[in-house]
């Protein structure tokens, strides 16, 4: 399926998911004994990123730590990691042995959620007869012909955040913060439909800005890191093109002493909050290094907006 036709499927994925399925999360997460229990997230190099959004949004939300980890070392470490207890959220793909891990993380008495599969895969069963079998939560079935792509990557994000808000919505004490959460949560789909035919114009002359950078660094703030990343690697697999994809304090701490003017930056972050603070110093120091600045962020974020050779402005 060609990245365009992916994307404009989305915002029908995404309604199945946060509507159609809800009751599957709420089910899920009031199956699982949290308690002070250790949780993990656990993804192949492919889907970790997710993971890293679960871990983002239990932070934010339960000021609760999760531990991430990638599935091959997971496997070598499980013997040593886990107790009887411990919450472990697999983020399966199509390479990776989610019910190998699944099997290894229950035999040491974990509690095993596998979160934003296939539909139709093995992995992510809805009705499996097995008392043992670990539950599930499937990708929704309208995003089935993009699993794998960036459709399936945006779906694995959406299922992460979701599960993170629904864990605060049952496990947190009631306030308005999360009030506000569900409403903008409920608008997704919509919002989102809305980016994709205004958004056009000004991503193809994005697109044609950084042609003749390399290379081209995607820089996120806060829970957009992870985002920076997965999209990095759909941009080397897609067109063979340098990019990375790193977090604020990685890029602070030696790669803006090596960019050039030959290069790209790409700064990605809401319009509020610490890291959105950060990245107006972050953009002084790459201007300071005559590197072009490109941005994506909230229409508030002025002092960031007004240094970046090119804007996209979302709502």
């Amino acid at each position: 399926m060609a990245a365009s036709a992916e994307l404009v499927n989305l915002p029908h994925a995404l309604t199945e998911m946060l509507v159609k399925q809800r009751a599957d999360y709420e089910r899920a997460v009031r199956a699982i004994r949290w308690g002070e229990s250790p949780v993990w997230a656990v993804g192949s190099p492919q889907s970790l990123p997710a993971a890293e959004t679960l871990r983002h949004g239990f932070e934010e939300l339960l000021n609760r730590t999760v531990l991430v980890a990638d599935a091959d070392s997971f496997a070598d470490s499980a013997s040593t990691m886990l107790r009887p207890g411990s919450v472990v959220v697999i983020f399966p793909d199509a390479r990776a042995p989610a019910h190998d891990l699944a099997r290894l993380a229950r035999k040491r008495g974990a509690q095993v959620l596998l979160a934003g599969g296939r539909p139709d895969s093995q992995a992510t069963e809805t009705a499996v007869p097995d008392a043992q079998a670990p539950l599930t939560l499937p990708l929704p079935a309208a995003g089935a012909a993009v699993e794998g792509g960036i459709g399936g990557a945006c779906l694995q994000h959406a299922a992460a955040a979701q599960l993170a808000l629904i864990c605060a919505r049952q496990m947190a004490r009631p306030q308005a913060r999360l009030e506000r959460l569900e409403s903008d949560w409920r608008d997704l789909p919509s919002h989102l439909d809305r980016l994709l035919s205004q958004l056009n114009d000004g991503v193809v002359a994005l697109g044609r800005a950084l042609e003749s950078l390399s290379p081209v660094l995607l820089v996120g703030g806060g829970h957009y890191g992870p985002a920076v990343r997965r999209a990095s690697a759909e941009v080397r697999q897609r067109t063979g093109r340098l990019a990375i994809g790193l977090e604020f304090a990685d890029f602070g701490a030696g790669w803006v002493d090596v960019i050039t003017a030959q290069s790209a930056v790409l700064v990605v972050c809401g319009s509020t909050g610490r890291a959105a603070k950060l990245s107006v110093d972050l953009a002084g120091s790459v201007k300071a290094r005559g590197c072009p600045l490109f941005v994506l962020t909230g229409s508030n974020h002025y002092d960031l907006i007004r240094q970046g050779r090119l804007s996209l402005i979302l709502p």
